[in-house]
């Protein structure tokens, strides 16, 4: 193996997540990873001015965020688009419509290597509230969204960081 290859040093049991390890000039750097079976994707869902967040618990910050819909790849996920549906689907019960790729952003580039797939679209239907993962949902304009992110109420970086991108190209409400 060469010596600049990444090499798992610890898996998790029970979840994906491992640490990678490679020998720099006299040290050794790590980093962490979510996923083996390629990038998730967060995903914009549009209803005419507005869009859709979810109320996630996270652990990991001891608060619930105020967050776009967003997972990992499992390995039967054929591509970003498919993954943003299907992720929406569990978490929020909604299908959603056509949908485009944006690009990808690295939500914490100095220390996990996952690149997380920016996915914008239009709200499809939605099917009955019991099969959402998530009982929060938002469906906030930008001027909500942008009064959260002033405010402190909307922190995520992987939500800031897609709306960021998709503002940048034109792809949702305006910023």
């Amino acid at each position: 193996m060469n010596a600049r290859e990444w090499r798992t040093v610890w898996r998790a049991a029970d979840e994906r997540l491992l640490v990678e390890a490679r020998d720099e000039d006299g040290w050794v750097r790590h980093r962490t990873r979510t996923n083996e079976f390629g990038d998730g994707s967060v995903v914009i869902v549009r209803r005419g001015d507005r869009m859709l967040f979810v109320g996630a618990d996270r652990q990991a910050v001891g608060r619930s965020l105020v967050e776009l819909p967003r997972g990992q790849a499992d390995a039967s996920d054929v591509d970003p688009v498919y993954t943003a549906r299907r992720e929406l689907l569990e978490e929020t019960g909604r299908v959603l419509g056509t949908a485009d790729v944006l690009g990808q952003i690295y939500p914490e580039s100095g220390l996990n290597g996952d690149a997380v797939n920016v996915v914008v679209g239009d709200e499809g239907s939605a099917l009955p509230a019991a099969d959402a993962e998530y009982a929060e949902q938002l469906w906030l304009t930008s001027e909500d969204v942008r009064r959260g992110i002033a405010e402190g109420s909307i922190r995520d970086g992987i939500t800031i960081s897609a709306l960021a991108l998709c503002w940048a190209v034109a792809k949702t409400p305006e910023a």
